[in-house]
């Protein structure tokens, strides 16, 4: 980052800053401040060009304070534009302050962090600035995010799982109304005789069959289909934005054949073969409930002629 004001305009925000700090109580003043946790920036009203940073901030992002003071909030890559730090300026003439806006900025080493930015007014010996608070919280967000991911994923086999699924399925419902031109499919998946090959093999090796069963369901797909693996050994595609049925039990029988493929479990070739019951979203007027019941229903009557099929609903 570099200076943007001129030597005049430097002189003055010397003058300013001194102003900040220039208080009978100035040493615990300075403490308080450079000891803050939070990222702490004081600027000007207007293009605010910073006037005064505390100890925190140069800790975090690396930057000197030849590098800060003197330039606008908006050029400090601190997830600030022009115009967004006017529009927060033109909040604060009727609040008192603005809190908790998240905001994306960058440390001097190119390293993106997240942070909740607070901005209120400051006055100080007559003038007025905007005393700006960054809290960083790219780690809570982390945190956040996978406790999010471990919510919605299945464990074993990394697929997306029930509750997923539906939120998914749901949206997919809500959308079809759009696309008047084009429909959206579930394919339920049962695996034929799974249990049998827990039976023999034992469950440890059943696990090792659902997980290679998952790699070759994404290897099947097109990109965009989501699959989700529901429990045990069923699992189910959402294919949306397709033009009719044929896509659909295309689909459907290239997942036969791949999963029909022999692999090595225990040391020996087994196969494994897929019931697939399909069902349509017709309208937006159908719950998930109802669609993964028909989809479900659809694939115990290809179990009933014969596995190793798909029967449409």
């Amino acid at each position: 980052m570099k200076l943007r004001i001129t030597s005049c305009e430097a002189g003055i925000f010397a003058s300013e800053r001194h102003k900040l700090i220039a208080t009978n109580y100035q040493e615990s003043f300075v403490n308080i401040f450079d000891s803050y946790p939070d990222l702490i920036l004081v600027t000007t009203l207007g293009k605010g060009y910073c006037v005064e940073i505390n100890q925190t901030f140069l800790n975090v992002t690396g930057y000197s304070r030849e590098n800060v003071i003197g330039s606008p909030i908006t050029v400090l890559d601190m997830g600030l534009t022009v115009a967004s730090y006017a529009q927060i300026q033109k909040k604060l003439k009727t609040q008192d302050c603005l809190q908790n806006i998240e905001i994306e900025f960058c440390l001097k080493s190119g390293e993106k962090r997240i942070g909740l930015l607070s901005v209120k007014p400051l006055e100080w010996f007559g003038n007025t600035y905007l005393l700006n608070i960054v809290r960083d919280i790219t780690e809570r967000k982390q945190i956040e995010d996978n406790l999010r991911r471990i919510a919605m994923h299945d464990p074993l086999t990394g697929l997306p799982n029930r509750a997923y699924f539906m939120q998914q399925l749901d949206y997919a419902i809500a959308c079809q109304q759009y696309h008047l031109d084009s429909s959206s499919f579930i394919l339920f998946l049962d695996l034929d005789e799974f249990k049998a090959i827990n039976d023999n093999f034992g469950h440890a090796a059943g696990d090792k069959l659902l997980i290679e069963i998952s790699q070759r369901l994404r290897a099947t797909l097109r990109w965009g289909d989501f699959i989700a693996r529901l429990g045990g050994d069923e699992f189910v595609i959402l294919l949306e934005d397709v033009q009719n049925f044929r896509y659909a039990t295309r689909i459907a029988n290239q997942v036969i054949t791949a999963l029909k493929q022999p692999l090595l479990l225990n040391g020996q070739k087994i196969s494994c073969s897929v019931s697939i019951g399909i069902s349509m979203i017709s309208d937006a007027e159908q719950s998930p409930e109802e669609l993964l019941r028909k989809a479900d229903a659809a694939m115990y009557q290809a179990k009933a002629f014969g596995k190793s099929r798909y029967h449409v609903s």
